[in-house]
């Protein structure tokens, strides 16, 4: 695992030494929940986020004038200091009796020259006249919501009484680490189609949604709510083309609570089956025991470091009822699928989430390329938390994942049953960013947050620099500081245990302070410079 998480680790590590100290440190690591743009009169859900090339975070969701009111209106707004102030980005409504049914927003390219704000959505209409009538439209912009292009503008009219329209949404793209065919990236879409026979349909891209292939990959009469899919890269003498995993539960009836969950792949370029596991695969024995489920792939394109990194790795996540103590937990599986032509997780069998009494739910997952991390948070309502979790890729496949943060909000209230957390990466500054939903608020937290009087950028320090990167025994961390301070210069592993400390003093000017690194071994590191008017980290790599 290559992941730095200072905060929970700091907490873990120092606690027995450093005694409250440490409890501040933790809190002003992570910060206060942000309240993202709450407006008067109005009411939050299906909140998402997304993270941009250069860390700008993006927030889709829906909103509507009454609790149990039409949501007719959709927006996302976007925050430029990691989540401390959002700005309005784009928005649309609907009126009548026509309201939004599903969403999702992605935020994709590596520079830029590639950058895409997609943004697809659903509506259907509840009135007779249109007989039913569901769009489904994708739509993509620049950084500022500036309109690029309409890819999808999907109609359909349902028989009388029958108004479902698209149930879920959602996309995926492998912008983070292209896969070989990707011109710049592939960008997905999964929807969750509701008629009389209930389908899921893919529009696949490789050209960054330029061209979208439309593919319908299955169909039942049973009824499907949530979908979930995610696209995967490999080393090219693995698999040139990449993955999209698809995931989605169904169910018998409308209002039964406990389904089945399928998974399936296709290739993410033009949705077409890649003919090493044709068939579906069903999570479980059961037909009426779980639901909600997300599903993540892995990226990993360069050196091979773990088992796993030569494939694409599966993770999926969904809730399941428990037959003793009436109770619901999410499981976690796990496989290593596409080079050996199978796909069988029912033979890696299954890790429970969270406590053993009250609800675990609303799973969801994203991949981290650039540490090779799973990001798994979901909601526990026996310890009304939400919980960050990780998986790093070159683990043994079934290990429960590590718990990094028990609980990233700060109120004790219970959450209601549309919580639905989201994750995303800021490869920027390594941070962990998370939205969800609180009593029709939309909620956000991120790791490495800063009170919200403090910048979140280097205090007082210009121009940094690190070099050499990679090193061998000695590293050097240059930067201009404002204001003289004494410092502590902390190492810390990729557990991120400290295994260097000392101090130095910094000068009112340029500044070059060596690290000697000699006596590590090979690996990544992070590298904190910290006092009372410089305090910023560096990633270094250690090599031989």
């Amino acid at each position: 695992m290559r992941k730095f998480f200072l905060p929970k680790l700091f907490c873990l590590l120092f606690v027995l030494a450093a005694g409250q100290a440490i409890a501040q440190e933790q809190k002003a690591t992570w910060g206060s929940d942000v309240i993202v743009s709450p407006t008067a009169g109005r009411y939050y859900k299906n909140a998402r986020v997304s993270v941009g090339y250069d860390g700008t975070i993006f927030v889709g969701r829906l909103w509507a004038t009454s609790a149990n009111g039409q949501y007719q209106n959709w927006e996302v707004l976007k925050s430029v200091d990691s989540g401390h102030t959002f700005t309005m980005v784009t928005n649309s409504n609907v009126s009548g009796s026509v309201q939004y049914r599903a969403l999702d927003i992605i935020a994709a390219g590596a520079n830029a020259t590639d950058f895409k704000l997609f943004v697809a959505r659903s509506t259907h209409d509840t009135g007779t006249a249109n007989n039913g009538r569901s769009e489904l439209y994708l739509t993509s912009y620049d950084a500022n919501g500036g309109y690029l292009a309409s890819l999808i503008y999907d109609v359909d009219t349902y028989v009388n009484g029958y108004y479902r329209s698209w149930e879920s949404l959602s996309l995926s793209s492998d912008w983070k680490e292209p896969n070989g065919v990707s011109a710049p990236y592939e960008l997905d879409l999964v929807g969750a189609k509701a008629q009389s026979y209930d389908s899921i349909v893919v529009w696949a891209s490789k050209d960054a949604g330029t061209t979208l292939v439309r593919r319908g990959i299955y169909g039942a009469p049973g009824y499907i709510k949530h979908v979930s899919g995610s696209i995967g890269s490999s080393i090219p003498s693995s698999t040139f083309y990449g993955r999209l995993g698809i995931a989605w539960d169904e169910f018998n009836a409308y209002a039964q609570k406990w389904g089945k969950v399928y998974v399936r792949f296709v290739f993410p370029d033009d949705a077409t089956d890649p003919a090493l596991n044709a068939s579906l695969y069903q999570v479980g024995t059961s037909d009426s025991s779980y639901r909600s489920p997300s599903i993540v792939l892995s990226q990993q394109t360069g050196t091979v470091v773990g088992p796993g990194d030569s494939d694409i790795r599966t993770v999926v996540l969904y809730e399941t009822n428990a037959v003793t103590g009436n109770y619901t937990s999410v499981n976690f599986r796990a496989a290593d699928s596409l080079t050996l032509h199978s796909f069988n997780l029912a033979v890696n069998g299954t890790v429970k989430l969270g406590t053993a009494s009250g609800g675990v739910m609303h799973p969801h997952a994203v991949y981290d390329p650039a540490y090779n991390n799973y990001m798994i948070t979901y909601y526990d309502s026996a310890t009304q938390a939400l919980v960050y979790s990780l998986k790093p890729l070159s683990s043994a496949l079934l290990g429960t994942p590590s718990v990094f943060k028990a609980n990233y909000r700060d109120a004790s209230s219970d959450l209601d049953a549309s919580a639905y957390p989201r994750v995303d990466i800021n490869n920027v500054i390594h941070q962990a960013a998370f939205v969800w939903n609180d009593n029709y608020k939309t909620m956000f937290d991120a790791e490495y947050a800063l009170p919200t009087s403090v910048q979140s950028i280097p205090l007082n320090v210009t121009d940094v620099q690190v070099f050499p990167n990679p090193a061998t025994d000695l590293v050097n961390v240059a930067f201009i500081a404002q204001q003289e301070d004494k410092i502590v210069i902390s190492v810390y592993d990729i557990t991120g245990r400290r295994v260097i400390a000392s101090q130095a003093t910094v000068n009112a000017g340029v500044n070059k302070l060596p690290v000697d690194i000699n006596t590590l071994p090979t690996g990544n590191y992070i590298i904190q410079l910290k006092g009372n008017r410089v305090n910023f980290n560096v990633r270094i790599t250690k090599e031989q």
